[in-house]
C-alpha cells in the first residue's frame, strides 16, 4: 500500500517513500509493529473521514498513523517481542518510543507536520497518558484518531496472554472507556464507521502482539 495521491508534488512523494522505508525498517525489527502500522493508518484514515475531514488532511493521520510506532525501532527487540506480562522497566522502556520516533522523523524533509501527531498518540482524553501527560483538546485531534485506531486494532488482534475480540466485541470495550482514555467524538466516529462496516476485512487479526501498551486499561 502506497501513501499518497494522484497528482501529488515529487517533494511529497518522496516523503511518502520515505515513511514507507521506514515502516519497512520497522517490520523487519518487529512483525507485528510494522503490520499494525498499517492496519492502524486504515482504521484512522477511515475514522478522520467519517469526522467530515478533507482529503488532504484524512491523508496526514494515515501517513502519521502508518509511522505512529516508528520509535519502536530503537526499543530492545526482547520487549517487543516479549510474551509475558511487561515489567515496569520494560514499560518505562517502551514509554519512550514516541520521543525515539519524533527524534527520527525530525530527520526527515516535510515531516514536520507529524511530529507532534506521533509524539502525543499515547495522550488520554483525561490527562492520564504520556507523554506530557496533556487532556482533552489539549491533545491534537489526529493523535486522539490515532490512539483509538491503534486501541481498535490491538484488542481485535491474536495475542498470546488476552484473547482477541470481534470488532462488535472491541467497539464495547472502547466505549466504556470514551471520555477517560478516548476523544467521545473520535469513539463516535468509530462506531459509526464500524456500523458502515468500513472497519471489517482490513487484515488478517492472528499476528502476535507484544506491546501491553497498546491495550486498554
Amino acid at each position: 500500500m502506497k501513501l499518497g495521491t494522484p497528482h501529488i508534488k515529487d517533494s511529497d512523494r518522496e516523503r511518502a517513500n520515505l515513511l514507507e522505508d521506514l515502516v519497512a525498517a520497522v517490520n523487519a525489527h518487529d512483525r507485528y509493529t510494522g503490520s499494525h502500522s498499517y492496519r492502524t493508518a486504515a482504521y484512522a484514515s477511515a475514522v478522520a473521514h467519517a469526522l467530515g475531514y478533507p482529503p488532504p488532511a484524512v491523508e496526514l493521520v494515515r501517513q502519521a498513523a502508518l509511522v505512529h510506532d516508528i520509535g519502536k525501532i530503537g526499543i530492545p527487540e526482547r520487549i517487543l517481542r516479549k510474551t509475558q506480562e511487561l515489567t515496569d522497566e520494560d514499560r518505562s522502556l517502551l514509554r519512550l518510543h514516541p520521543d525515539l520516533g519524533v527524534s527520527i522523523l525530525s530527520r526527515l524533509p516535510g515531516t514536520a507536520a507529524l511530529l507532534p501527531i506521533v509524539l502525543h498518540h499515547h495522550e488520554h482524553w483525561d490527562g492520564s497518558g504520556y507523554p506530557l501527560g496533556l487532556r482533552g483538546t489539549e491533545i491534537p485531534i489526529e493523535s486522539r484518531i490515532i490512539l483509538v485506531a491503534d486501541s481498535f486494532d490491538a484488542i481485535t488482534t491474536q495475542r498470546p496472554y488476552s484473547r482477541m475480540l470481534e470488532p462488535a466485541g472491541a467497539m464495547e470495550e472502547i466505549a466504556l472507556c470514551s471520555g477517560t482514555q478516548f476523544d467521545p467524538l473520535v469513539v463516535d466516529a468509530l462506531h459509526e464507521t464500524h456500523e458502515a462496516a468500513a472497519l471489517d476485512g482490513l487484515g488478517p487479526r492472528t499476528i502476535r502482539i507484544t506491546d501491553s501498551e497498546d491495550r486498554l486499561p
